[in-house]
């Protein structure tokens, strides 16, 4: 009980909540002290040794009733004779009479270990008990105590952790001192903590002389410096804890080490230490691993006993310096937790010295040297003899290793079934390959597997085509003719690597060669680019004119997006969106291509209407293509055939000039430094080869207009001033 006075909560808000905190740090230590108390009085009492050894002491003589049969008897000793024949015929004597010997041996102690097959394990007398009491007693021997009864040891060894861990620390945590060395404290700390009540605590120490008045004053209101005091506290009771936990579940350890050893040395003694090789050796291995599960009890008991009554001692030297004791305690108890793994570690590799040596002679030869580990393969340990050398980690190394040569065996495939059979979700995997298997050998899939891919070679093709092409007579288009040229004046790089090469590779690709935007960067990879900024760019140009030229009011796909660009590269002068206008401006060109004839006359109203096209000019060639007089818009009796394909004619060459001028704008855009473009653009003041582009583009949405019967609008773009 942690005792402090508090007053009235409502009008003590400040020390209300410092209680609080202390409060709850005393709940947790006085459970991690709690358990660290028990744990400790429960492992070295063996109380659960008895639990255990009640229902394992059943198993074990239910399962050597069934295996220590007569037949089995007979079969093992057979076979054990068949073995010394075999080597007496080969004139390996020594290893005759080591076989014989070994028998004998096994004879004559297999009947009094299977009458009661764990009792020198698990009986009073037994390894292990044994083992807890040499512990102990080497543990009193070496703190100078003459007590030589088990339980008594404990019972001291506990109540003096509980003084050492428990009541000092709380003593010096609650009053700052250990009111335990002051006469007549103790009894009065002791009482009032019996009765359950703080106020009898502090009275009685105020009763017992200036240390408990000092007491009664510390405790009067709580402070922060408690709540200090309680943190570290309960730290070193965690690390306490980990120690107690540690060396309680090693001595356990070695228990349950013990117990599987002896059950394991049933099936030595019932048959197979009868027979030469893996089961002989299997038999030595348990029996000095049962062995050395006592010893390795008694030195884990020894090691705890020691730490406890070492650090008990240090308590009493210490006095009133708890805390101090405390901190240097947690540093030892981490420093012991240590020296105990490696000293298991050691009693481990004794244990693997003394099998060796019990493995080799029983097969006839000699005792390995300190070298030998070759050797013991030769004795028929197997993989269970190399892991029990090895530490945990390097075992687990040995136990992955051989589930993964399991796993990937065809042996145990054709055994199971299934491919990787120890692989997760491995019944679904092996359908989905059969199935797969099912599909892909049948006769038509052969040629159709590798045939779906030939679209990426298709795609590739055709961007290496339109660069190969451009490079021989300068076409910039696919499907086209020589008016798409590119100028022979202008000399602009379009080869692999070069943004103007890869927007002839994008438009050929996806042109010529059908290619959706998902496959572009793989048919320019194909193609020889390299260079992934250009490839992206000339892409990513191509994706915005197919995204937005459906938001453009121009009917035709081409005009709209010769539009789109026209539009993101007046505001976005880049290399690929000016070649990407290019490539839409030889397009829109190749559709409409020209060779349309006109006589002089047609060729003069067909450029009065380009110099000044109104909505008039172009209704009076429609009506004329129509066969109605131009002006009024009735039926001209008088228009003739010839009359009406002159006017369809000039209606067709003017569309094809704008085409023509728009490509030849974007060409004298290509002949323009972009740097005095975007010097332009970032002024907001068009560039005169944009502005000449602006207009040819407007004039052609506007005859697009007029010819639909449309009215304008604010989404075309606007014509220049």
């Amino acid at each position: 009980m942690f005792v402090v006075n508090v007053g009235n909560s409502l009008f003590n808000p400040a020390d209300t909540a410092l209680a609080l905190v202390i409060g709850l740090i005393f709940a947790g230590w006085l459970v991690v002290v709690g358990a660290v108390l028990w744990l400790v009085g429960w492992v070295l009492s063996f109380v659960w040794l008895d639990l255990i050894g009640n229902v394992i002491t059943g198993v074990a003589n239910s399962f050597t009733s069934q295996i220590a049969t007569t037949i089995m008897l007979v079969t093992a000793a057979t076979i054990g004779a068949v073995i010394v024949g075999v080597f007496l015929a080969r004139g390996l004597h020594a290893k005759a009479t080591a076989q014989i010997v070994t028998m004998i041996g096994v004879a004559m102690l297999g009947p009094i270990f299977l009458a009661n097959p764990l009792a020198e394990i698990l009986s009073s007398h037994g390894v292990l008990v044994q083992g807890r009491d040499i512990g102990l007693s080497v543990a009193a021997g070496l703190h100078g105590s003459t007590a030589i009864d088990p339980d008594q040891l404990v019972a001291t060894m506990q109540a003096d952790t509980v003084d050492n861990f428990a009541r000092k620390p709380l003593q010096v945590w609650n009053f700052g001192l250990v009111v335990d060395e002051y006469t007549g404290c103790k009894e009065a700390w002791s009482a009032g903590i019996q009765a359950q009540s703080g106020d009898a605590v502090r009275d009685n120490l105020k009763a017992c002389g200036q240390a408990g008045e000092y007491a009664y004053a510390v405790s009067s209101e709580p402070t922060i410096g408690q709540i200090g005091a309680g943190i570290l506290i309960l730290l070193s009771a965690i690390i306490m804890l980990y120690f107690a936990a540690s060396l309680s579940i090693r001595i356990i350890w070695a228990a349950l080490d013990a117990i599987y050893h002896g059950f394991m040395m049933i099936f030595g003694l019932a048959a197979g230490g009868f027979i030469y090789g893996p089961t002989q050796t299997f038999m030595a291995r348990n029996a000095a691993d049962s062995i050395i599960a006592g010893a390795r009890m008694a030195v884990n008991t020894v090691f705890l006993s020691v730490y406890l009554l070492i650090l008990g001692r240090v308590f009493e030297q210490a006095g009133g310096q708890v805390i101090t004791v405390l901190v240097v305690g947690a540093v030892i108890q981490i420093v012991g937790v240590v020296q105990a793994r490696r000293l298991n570690d050691s009693l481990t590799r004794g244990n693997e010295w003394i099998a060796d040596r019990f493995s080799a002679v029983m097969q006839g030869g000699q005792a390995l040297g300190a070298g030998g580990g070759g050797g013991a393969g030769g004795s028929g340990m197997g993989l269970a003899g190399v892991t029990n050398t090895m530490g945990t980690g390097a075992a687990l190394l040995a136990g992955m290793g051989a589930l993964s040569t399991i796993n990937n065996s065809p042996a145990a495939a054709w055994l199971i079934g299934r491919v990787n059979p120890l692989n997760p979700a491995a019944r679904r995997a092996e359908q989905m390959r059969r199935t797969q298997i099912a599909g892909w050998t049948q006769a038509h899939m052969a040629e159709a597997y590798p045939a779906s891919f030939l679209n990426r070679v298709q795609f590739a093709e055709a961007a290496s085509e339109g660069l190969a092409r451009h490079q021989a007579e300068r076409l910039r288009g696919w499907n086209t003719t020589a008016n798409t040229r590119t100028p022979d004046h202008v000399h602009i790089p379009s080869g692999i690597d070069t943004p103007r090469g890869a927007a002839i590779a994008v438009q050929w690709a996806a042109g010529a060669g059908a290619a959706s935007e998902g496959d572009l960067l793989a048919a320019l990879a194909m193609a020889g680019f390299t260079d992934r900024q250009v490839m992206n760019n000339a892409i990513w140009a191509h994706v915005y004119a197919e995204n937005h030229t459906a938001d453009e009011p121009a009917k035709a796909k081409p005009m709209a997006r010769v539009a789109a660009l026209s539009r993101v590269f007046e505001s976005n002068p880049t290399e690929h969106n000016l070649y990407a206008l290019e490539m839409a401006a030889v397009q829109l060109r190749t559709e409409r291509s020209g060779g349309v004839a006109l006589t002089s006359a047609q060729r003069d109203l067909a450029r009065d209407y380009m110099d000044n096209p109104t909505l008039e000019g172009i209704r009076r060639l429609q009506r004329r293509a129509d066969g109605l007089d131009p002006v009024t818009g009735n039926v001209d009796p008088g228009s003739t055939r010839d009359d009406r394909i002159a006017a369809e004619r000039t209606l067709s060459w003017i569309e094809n000039g704008y085409a023509m001028n728009i490509l030849n704008a974007v060409d004298q855009l290509n002949q323009t430094p972009l740097e005095d473009i975007q010097a332009g653009a970032r002024v907001r003041s068009a560039h005169p080869a944009v502005r000449d582009l602006r207009r040819w583009v407007t004039d052609a949405r506007r005859l697009e207009r007029q010819t639909h019967g449309d009215g304008a609008t604010g989404a075309d773009m606007a014509p220049p001033r």
